[in-house]
């Protein structure tokens, strides 16, 4: 059994013997929105959202061999390594017996640490950590990519009639993303260009959704679309504005499989593309 909080580490082969783990696979604190019926019995349900999640690590820490096996110089480290901050960081779980390793985003919002008989050689320890991202991630991200769409190739049949005609659909920029976990996994998105009126497509179980951004990407561009933070970024510039109906949660990724697909008319099509990173989400 293993933790990781940042760059701490606590569990085997450390000074930080776990003994317990509570609200990890727990359902984090639930708001209910309830309206009255009016003059009946009950209430309309209008909707359950997680509010927070608390995980508590208790754990012992044990002497330290470099020091006579006092427990002062592995105290004092932990008490370093929990000090209170606003910002939130990597928590990591690999609690082994084939179980995948999980990530949450976390924060420490209580150290205890009594002196009880003994202390000095071996000490409990009681850590909370608040969660205000309630979901857990996988701890190892996906990543994917795929280049523009190719156009389709035309037949010249020796008239003018002004253009060619396709005799084929061409080559679609699509893949397949997994979410594995029961919630909607939050996605990075980066396109290069060169592209023209880009546009993301996702086809799920409910459906297809599209959307697409009204501005042509040279190849120097990076357009960056994050669905946690719900932002659109060109060159690290705040774009929103320039999205057309970029409704940016609509980009994320519903539990299960859905094919991805990037479209836009490119003038090299080997070097546009699209990359994709998200983790699994669960509640």
């Amino acid at each position: 059994m293993y933790v990781a909080f940042g760059s701490f580490e606590f569990g085997d082969n450390t000074l930080y013997n776990i003994t317990s783990i509570d609200g990890l696979d727990s359902l984090p604190e639930v708001t209910i929105g309830l309206a009255p019926k009016p003059r009946r019995h009950g209430s309309w349900l209008g909707g359950k959202l997680t509010r927070k999640r608390v995980i508590t690590v208790e754990l012992d820490v044990l002497g330290d061999p470099a020091d006579d096996y006092l427990t002062t110089r592995p105290s004092r480290a932990i008490k370093n390594a929990m000090a209170l901050s606003d910002s939130e960081i990597p928590l990591v779980f690999d609690l082994g017996f084939g179980e995948s390793p999980v990530m949450a985003y976390a924060s420490v919002q209580l150290l205890d640490m009594p002196h009880v008989r003994g202390y000095h050689k071996q000490r409990p320890v009681r850590v909370e950590f608040l969660c205000t991202d309630t979901n857990l991630y996988s701890a190892a991200p996906r990543v994917q990519q795929v280049s523009a769409p190719v156009p389709a190739v035309g037949n010249d049949y020796g008239f003018d009639y002004g253009g060619d005609y396709a005799n084929g659909t061409g080559v679609t920029g699509t893949f397949t993303a997994n979410n594995d976990g029961n919630t909607r996994a939050h996605v990075v998105y980066e396109l290069r260009g060169p592209l023209n009126t880009p546009a993301i497509s996702l086809t799920d179980k409910g459906g297809q959704r599209v959307t697409t951004f009204n501005l042509n990407l040279t190849a120097s561009d990076r357009l960056v679309i994050d669905t946690k933070n719900n932002s659109v970024h060109l060159n690290g510039t705040d774009r929103f504005g320039s999205a057309t109906g970029a409704l940016v949660s609509r980009l994320s990724l519903e539990p299960g499989a859905t094919e991805v697909g990037l479209l836009g008319v490119s003038s090299s099509p080997a070097s546009a593309y699209l990359n994709a990173s998200w983790r699994d989400a669960s509640n």
